[in-house]
């Protein structure tokens, strides 16, 4: 039970975040270049991993790379004690050239802020053996 509340609570906390990004960029006065492009989110990234219903690791490593236009990989590090993470490949989509997210992926959430270079995660189970988990860290 307490690890149910755990992630409905993060992910309450990343929808929460979600939504005042855009709130935040819907302005028809806005007058910003269009588009972006979700390569801005390829990278690595340092920061704290907190399984859900496990441990945390902080300073852990996790990787980002493109599949292809509309979608990201997330991998830890390989052979680290945090490697046991499930890796996910989410659907994402640029916000102009304020972040790239996905919010509506089965896999999970991903949100990634271009100006300050920091990315959050809450993956989802998909399969019974999944190591679910949340991350937030910064581009290296």
């Amino acid at each position: 039970m307490k690890k149910i509340m755990k992630r409905n609570g993060l992910l309450a906390v990343l929808f929460f975040a979600l939504v005042s990004v855009g709130i935040s960029s819907c302005s028809k006065d806005d007058k910003g270049p269009e588009g972006g492009s979700i390569d801005a989110a390829i990278g690595t990234y340092v920061g704290t991993i907190d399984v859900i219903g496990g441990k945390k690791y902080y300073e852990a490593v996790i990787i980002v790379s493109k599949v292809d236009k509309d979608h990201l990989k997330v991998e830890a590090k390989a052979d680290q004690p945090y490697s046991i993470i499930t890796t996910k490949t989410l659907q994402v989509s640029a916000n102009g050239n304020m972040s790239v997210q996905a919010s509506a992926d089965p896999n999970g959430l991903l949100i990634y802020t271009m100006a300050e270079k920091n990315i959050k995660i809450v993956t989802k189970d998909t399969k019974e053996d999944d190591v679910i988990y949340s991350f937030d860290g910064k581009k290296q």
